[in-house]
């Protein structure tokens, strides 16, 4: 990779091969371009850096002027911008954490719906009390102290558990 250099300064990168052949007379250049040559139409060597974890939730992420490291050698300039104060940060993670338990309990709600249904006589002898009892662990999921990074979540009653207590009595 490369970039375009005005006066000692960056100012497009990055560069590739074919867009410095497509800049110039792509019939004047040799197959193979040399550094020497590439400098000559004012293109330096342009190392680009993996770019650095950043949380987008808080954070952005810019591409900043790159940095030299020796004559005709750049390397990437990664900044992080905090786009909250501490206090702000935390309160959208916070509230970002929570609505992502939310979501996932509403989900286990609405998965057992079945077993709190009054027109519904299983065969067996259904524990409709664990259920609910399970169902309203759920709902309090918001009440833990850790709530919403670490959650401590319910066991769901198993159904063969129920079975096999049934037919052993």
């Amino acid at each position: 990779m490369y970039l375009k250099i005005v006066n000692n300064v960056p100012v497009e990168w990055p560069i590739f091969e074919f867009q410095i052949r497509s800049m110039v007379y792509p019939e004047t250049l040799p197959e193979n371009l040399s550094e020497e040559l590439v400098n000559s139409l004012g293109f330096e060597i342009y190392i680009r850096e993996e770019k650095p974890e950043f949380d987008p939730r808080v954070q952005e992420l810019i591409e900043g002027m790159p940095i030299p490291l020796e004559k005709g050698v750049w390397k990437s300039n990664w900044i992080i911008k905090e786009l909250f104060s501490f206090e702000e940060k935390q309160k959208v993670l916070f509230n970002y954490e929570s609505l992502l338990i939310r979501q996932q309990r509403n989900d286990l709600l609405i998965k057992s719906d079945w077993t709190q249904t009054t027109d519904w006589v299983p065969s067996f002898n259904f524990p409709k009390e664990k259920w609910a009892g399970y169902r309203q662990q759920l709902r309090d999921i918001t009440k833990q102290e850790s709530f919403p990074f670490n959650v401590v979540w319910p066991k769901e009653p198993r159904i063969e558990d129920v079975t096999n207590n049934t037919s052993n009595n």
